[in-house]
């Protein structure tokens, strides 16, 4: 029988939990009195020993407000062995509906199989007056707890918590069986350790934490599964959040591919590993408690390390016992051929092996008394086999200290507490690869004081300690470091804890982490790092000392290069390092090349071209300073002679030179200089070389590629699952809606999942590649995976939202179309009807005549229907909602403003920026300056004007659609609010927000209120019966006069169902041709080429309020300009009919395809044979259920001709739609197309859409997920409105090189004060300019500025900028040249 067992109670609020936890313990442990709330808010803790069994209680929450948490705990105390018994309190009185959701809610904490160790213990025995069993079954009761108390047969019992005896605890525990009959009497029962501790967290997450991922620690172990989430640096409290996560480590190391339970069988503990040793087992006296046998075998180790252990003996960890080779014959072949280390255990893999066979309280008792020898106790408790770790912060909480903090010497005070609730610093050691010094060792070294040295962690300088380790690699320890106030002998004044994990981090992420998320410092040992981290900092210098040294070139001077290496000692350094010589001479040849190609000087073809440089003879090795490790190392006199000889070498060199310097002073300031230069050069755009450029911009083509691969993958996808939505019908094979949406949704899911990994499988092929210096761009890498997984979110988000939209639009359209389906049986039979009633004149009737006795049928049928009005309903109120419940979280100050204003008269008028609420700060509490103003209204207003256009392009694309309102677009549109205003770089408080959406979702709503108006006109019952009354009025006579109608219905079908498909497929299909088609234009192809076109053709055009557009509404002049290309482009070529062709005749096939299908099968109706076409098109054209429903009334045409006639029909129809496109111009083809060919080449081009905060320019870094944003090109800050502090006149400097100036810049950020340009990064964290004293303006801006000065300060209401002489004498076609150079076009 276990000797543990755990009593968890579970229940409401006020039932009387804790009193019943406290009779059980028989001591007022946990907090019980009546309240109107609830009382217990944490996890707690109470134990006790009754007749040898330990106990532990568990007080608990409100079942009703904790399930989760509960979950978690419950998942926890169950990993455990020790049996676990559940007690479901409920206070005897009237059962309400609460207490039966309680009863629900541990039913579904539970489950099953844990049901069937629940009990229900009724509390209030002292108030109730008959038997419990009375009470429970009273057939006169009609409460449900008679149903519930069925649920647990002979498993319930009543508690009085005000009797204080022995015996009804008792009495339960042997109603649980889980005691047997004392033999004494009750009163006698024995009684110890009766102990409590609150180990869980509130019920309240904090901040940062993640709420659903909590598992809590409580009374047995906490298990690791994972990485953890915590903020704390300290290990102080039992109530450490840790994440449980399931998936296991990526792979195991070696050292830990051991099976456990063969481990623990050779030490006698396999037994335990499932029946766990209890503290009654390892104090019994026995023989071997007794007697001082030494150790005979590895099954001994066990005992005697516990035995010594119990005795606090310090010589416990030393476990050596005679190995097999000790106790034969003296063998020299053996002795030479085999090793005994396998004869060795480790002591660190007993330790393990016996707290993984210890219950919780035996290893509270070891933990205890292990720290008492000052020896680590486990703090992450590792299983090589489950690939678990355990949290030990149960076995660790007897553990009380004393120690003397710095701030009670003088009082000679101490603290004392309970070490895991204590308040210490956590650091912690670890190791990264091999490493040849010893970790523990040096740790025991910075524990032990001067005059006593003390081994805490066990090392391999230890007996044993050198032994492999078999099942402890990730195990961590802790110790803790405890001053005694004395400052000669304290090592620290405060005390801390020290946490060491053993084995490889590499091969230990999960332990790693929790250290690093726990832990106030982290010490990492290892040997040596990738020399590729040391390397590719190397390289970048040097490309930058080719570019100088080519410019060098020009003015004359050929250096000569000498490569110095520090702390290189070995001797035999030239000959090893000869092929790492060879192979950066050709790197350098590369970059060479590179550098010549971009300065435009590509007859240099080697590094020996620029500069002079022997491989053999140009390369030093100085030893280190040191000999030996600082402070008491002396200087290492190899160093001083290496210096010297480095020296000696340079000035040789410099002997032989033809110096343009007369001295060594002017050769210091020369090089000084140069070395200024090259610190601040910005050769190529932001990039430090040309290399790294170069390979940034191939790596943002590949990714543009796969970006569009995959959104036109993803629209071809949604595109067929709205027309199958369209399509939808009671025959299809899903007779549910939701049922079919919710299988949309699911393969949704799957098709994102599988492009996410193949894009992020073509990132990490791509960096796999050797070519195109991959290598130089790796730290961008995890950009473009973050990019990656971001446009995969925004898919799925977009997905299902137009998976929505078009499920609730077509329910919405069931009821219509029941009303329309109905009205159309009625003409029906009205119309037969009046066939036969005109039969039965037995006289031949005129076309005429049949037409006024139609109209009057007509007329007198509409009368006799019901048309009920299709009521509009209120999209303003609609809107309101949603910007309700997105401004709800900005605070009650929001919600206010709200109020303020209707939304109906919102959007009528131009938005403008209101100044009387910029006066104040509300953030800082005080008046801001007129210029702060200034500024802040004209920024507002640009970023206000650029989110104003995107929305209403958005209302426009959904108006074009024709489709009905939908919730979703509304959120479409705040969220597009919300996204730009979070990336502009504007001041934009809740005043502003909240005035800007209501503009736009005014304006939106009146849009989207004539939108659903115009879709329930469209779609009125009386309407579209009138729309096909000429059309039933010749089916009519057709059939009165028994015509063939097999042509005439053919075409009818053709007309009305097929046509109208096939041009709606062509809009659907012809938006990726467009993009596709426009991506092989130059100016699509980069960003870079795009910037090129865009600049030359503002200069082109000659005109100011371009140039001003430009820089002033980027975004908007940007795709004004992208979909004047899309026109220019399509207007002249033929391109856009080849497209349009390749459509029609794909449906056609696939509309021939149909027929030829429904013909080879057996139907009984024209109806059915019609059917079946639609069926077998429905996934590629969505044919219009009213056009269909009207074409199927008096359709008496025979199956095999009308299939006949169709053929021909459609046939005919390719021609007619031919012919209808080449007609149509390009701006109506646009108009109607369902993708915006402009909006995804503007996605393409525009990037994350910042600009630089000076000069406005766009960032044009690549992906999305970027961390900083930098532009290739810089211009003079006054084009974007920046002006000189006391003179009001328009910059002329350019961004790169104010940086490094001394120059001071102001702008609402830095609340109208001054602020040095040199801390701009302080600003604008975001942005990343690079330094640039050397390069001026470019000739182009040059020119801009000096033609449009004037202008430009009128627009932005400031003086003209003082242009430097130099600049007028710039001409237009030096402005082409320079941007040409600026943009590497040849």
């Amino acid at each position: 029988m276990d000797s543990s067992l755990s009593i968890i109670l579970l229940g409401k609020a006020g039932v009387g939990k804790s009193a019943s936890a406290n009779t059980i313990l028989r001591q007022p442990v946990f907090e019980s009195r009546k309240a109107f709330g609830q009382v217990t808010k944490l996890i707690s803790v109470g134990t006790r020993t009754v007749n040898e069994k330990n106990v532990a209680v568990f007080d608990t929450p409100d079942i009703l407000k904790s399930e989760d948490q509960l979950k978690r705990f419950i998942q926890c105390v169950l990993q455990e062995s020790s049996s676990s018994i559940f007690l479901l309190v409920i206070k005897v009185g009237r059962f309400t509906a609460e207490n039966m959701k309680a009863v629900e809610t541990a039913e579904k904490i539970l489950g099953p199989q844990r049901m069937k160790n629940c009990f229900l213990l009724f509390t209030g025995g002292d108030s109730l007056s008959k038997p419990l069993d009375e009470y429970l079954l009273d057939p006169s009761s009609k409460s449900k707890l008679t149903d519930v108390v069925k649920k647990f047969p002979e498993r319930y019992y009543l508690f009085n918590n005000k009797d204080e005896g022995q015996e009804q605890i008792e009495q339960l525990l042997l109603k649980l069986e889980h005691i047997k009959t004392p033999a004494c009497h009750p009163g006698n029962a024995s009684e110890s350790n009766i102990s409590s501790e609150s180990v869980s967290q509130p019920l309240d997450t904090p901040v940062g934490g993640k709420k659903d991922d909590t598992v809590i620690s409580c009374g047995h172990e906490a298990t690791v599964q994972g990485t953890t989430e915590t903020n704390k640096q300290t290990q102080s409290k039992q109530d450490l959040d840790v994440q449980d996560l399931q998936a296991p480590e990526k792979m195991q190391t070696k050292e830990t591919k051991v099976n456990l339970e063969i481990f623990l069988e050779d030490l006698g503990l396999k037994q335990h590993y499932r029946e766990k040793l209890s503290l009654s087992k390892i104090l019994e006296i026995n023989e071997k408690t007794i007697t001082d046998e030494p150790v005979k075998c590895k099954s001994d180790l066990p005992s005697y390390f516990l035995k010594k252990l119990m005795m606090v003996n310090l010589t416990a960890r030393n476990v050596k016992y005679p190995s097999e080779s000790e106790t034969t014959e003296l063998d020299l072949d053996h002795l030479f051929n085999s090793s005994n280390t396998d004869d060795m255990l480790n002591p660190l893999d007993i330790i393990t092996a016996l707290f993984l066979c210890s219950d919780g309280f035996v290893q509270q008792e070891l933990a205890l008394k292990m720290s008492m020898c000052q020896f680590s106790v486990p703090l992450l408790l590792p299983n090589c086999d489950t690939n678990q770790r355990t949290l030990m912060l149960w076995a660790m909480r007897d553990i009380v200290k004393k120690y003397r903090p710095l701030s009670l010497s003088e009082s000679k005070g101490f603290k004392e507490e309970r070490i895991v609730l204590s308040e210490l610093p956590m650091v912690s050691f670890v190791r990264l690869g091999e490493c040849s010094l010893s970790k523990s060792e040096i740790l025991n070294k910075l524990l032990s004081n001067s005059q006593q040295y003390h081994d805490t962690f066990v090392h391999h300088n230890m007996e044993c300690g050198d032994a492999p380790r078999r099942i402890s690699n990730g195990l961590t320890e802790i110790s803790w470091y405890l001053p005694c106030g004395n400052r000669n002998m304290d090592i620290f004044s405060e005390p801390v804890a020290i946490a060491n994990l053993r084995g490889d981090i590499a091969s230990f992420e999960t332990q790693y982490s929790f250290l690093c998320q726990t832990s106030a410092a982290v010490f990492v040992f290892f040997d040596q790092l990738d020399p590729e981290c040391n390397s590719a900092e190397m390289k970048d210098i040097l490309q930058i000392v080719v570019h100088a040294f080519l410019r060098m070139k020009e003015v004359g001077k050929k250096p000569k290069c000498q490569f110095v290496h520090q702390n290189v000692s070995d001797v035999s350094a030239h000959e090893k390092n000869l092929r790492d010589r060879k192979l950066l001479l050709q790197q350098l040849n590369e970059m060479t090349q590179a550098a010549a190609k971009m300065e435009k000087k590509e007859e240099n073809k080697s590094f020996t071209d620029v500069m002079e440089y022997n491989p053999d003879t140009g390369n030093s090795y100085i030893p280190g300073l040191w000999n030996g490790n600082p402070p008491m190392a002396p200087v290492n006199a190899g160093y001083s002679e290496a210096v010297y000889e480095l020296k000696k070498n340079i000035i040789q060199q410099l002997g032989t030179c033809e110096l343009t310097s007369n001295n060594i002073l002017e050769f210091r300031e020369w090089m000084s200089s140069l070395w200024t230069a090259v610190k601040h050069e910005n050769f190529i755009f932001s990039f430090r070389n040309s290399l790294v450029a170069d390979a940034y911009m191939k790596l943002c083509a590949e990714f543009n590629k796969w970006e569009w691969e995959f959104k036109k993958a993803m629209y071809t996808w949604v595109t067929k699952a709205k027309t199958r939505i369209s399509n939808f019908g009671p025959k299809s094979e899903l007779s549910d809606l939701r049922e079919f949406i919710s299988q949309l949704k699911s393969e949704s899911i799957t098709e994102l999942s599988e492009w996410e990994t193949k894009l992020l499988n073509n990132l990490k092929k791509y960096f796999k590649q050797t070519k195109g210096h991959v290598h130089l761009v790796e730290r961008y890498r995890e950009e473009f995976s973050n990019s990656i997984k971001s446009l995969r979110r925004q898919a799925e988000s977009s997905v299902v939202n137009q998976l929505t939209a078009a499920a609730d639009i077509k329910q919405g359209m069931e009821e219509l179309d029941k009303i329309k389906a109905n009205y159309t049986k009625d003409i029906e039979k009205a119309v037969r009807g009046l066939i036969d009633d005109c039969r039965k004149k037995n006289n031949e009737m005129t076309d005429s005549e049949l037409d006024k006795e139609f109209t009057k049928m007509w007329t007198k049928t509409l009368k006799n229907l019901t048309f009920t009005e299709q009521k509009p309903s209120n999209s303003f109120t609609s809107v309101s909602h949603q910007l309700r419940a997105n401004l709800t979280p900005k605070g009650s100050h929001a919600c206010e403003l709200l109020n303020e204003k209707s939304l109906k008269g919102c959007g009528l008028q131009p938005f403008q920026i209101c100044n009387k609420t910029l006066f104040y700060d509300k953030t800082n509490k005080k008046l801001r300056g007129w210029l702060h103003i200034k500024d802040l209204v004209k920024a507002r207003q640009q970023i206000a004007d650029t989110i104003i256009d995107t929305c209403t392009q958005f209302v426009f694309d959904k108006k074009n659609k024709k489709n009905n309102y939908h919730d979703t677009y509304i959120q479409e549109i705040l969220h597009i609010i919300d996204e730009k205003l979070n990336n502009a770089d504007v001041e934009a408080d809740i005043d502003f927000e909240v005035s800007l959406k209501q503009h736009i979702c005014g304006f939106a709503a009146r849009e989207f209120q004539k939108m659903h108006e115009d879709f329930l006109q469209e779609n009125d019952p009386y309407r579209c019966l009138q729309k096909n009354k000429e059309m039933f009025c010749a089916d009519f006579k057709d059939v009165f006069h028994e015509r063939d109608q097999c042509q005439k219905k053919a075409e009818e079908f053709t007309n009305q169902c097929l046509k109208p498909a096939v041009e709606d497929f062509v809009n659907r299909s012809l938006g990726p041709n467009i993009v596709d088609e426009m991506m092989k234009r130059e100016e699509f192809s980069t960003r870079m080429s795009f910037q090129y076109s865009v600049l030359l053709d503002l200069l082109n055009r000659n005109d100011f309020n371009s140039f001003q557009s430009y820089c002033c509404s980027y975004e908007s002049y940007v795709k004004s300009w992208i979909f004047d290309r899309i026109k220019e482009n399509f207007s002249k070529v033929s391109t856009i009919c080849e497209f349009e062709d390749r459509h029609v005749q794909t449906s056609i096939d696939n509309i021939n395809d149909a027929i030829k299908t429904a013909k080879a099968e057996t139907t009984d109706s024209l109806k059915t044979f019609v059917e079946n076409i639609r069926k077998k098109l429905g996934a590629k054209l969505v044919i219009s259920q009213d056009a269909l429903g009207a074409f199927m009334i008096l359709n008496n045409a025979d199956q095999e001709q009308f299939a006949h006639w169709l053929t021909e029909s459609v046939k005919n129809m390719k021609e007619a739609l031919s012919e209808k496109l080449k007609n149509t111009t390009i701006e109506t083809k646009l108009r109607h197309l369902q993708m915006n060919p402009q909006n995804e080449l503007f996605n393409r081009v525009i990037g994350c859409g910042k600009q630089c905060p000076f000069c406005k320019v766009p960032c044009d870094a690549g992906g999305r997920k970027h961390t900083e944003h930098f532009a290739w090109m810089h211009r003079p800050m006054g084009l974007g409105g920046r002006l000189w502090f006391k003179s009001d006149k328009l910059v002329t400097d350019i961004c790169s090189s104010s940086v490094v100036s001394d120059n001071r810049f102001r702008c609402s950020k830095t609340e109208d004060k001054l602020y040095p340009y040199k801390e701009y990064r302080n600003i604008f964290p975001d942005w990343n300019i690079r330094p640039d004293r050397s390069l001026e303006a470019s000739d182009f801006w040059k020119f801009v500025m000096t033609k449009y000065n004037n202008k430009f300060a009128a627009a932005y209401g400031a003086k003209p900028a003082d242009i430097p002489k130099s600049w007028r004498n710039i001409t237009e076609e030096q402005a082409k040249e320079s941007l040409k150079d600026s943009f590497n076009v040849k």
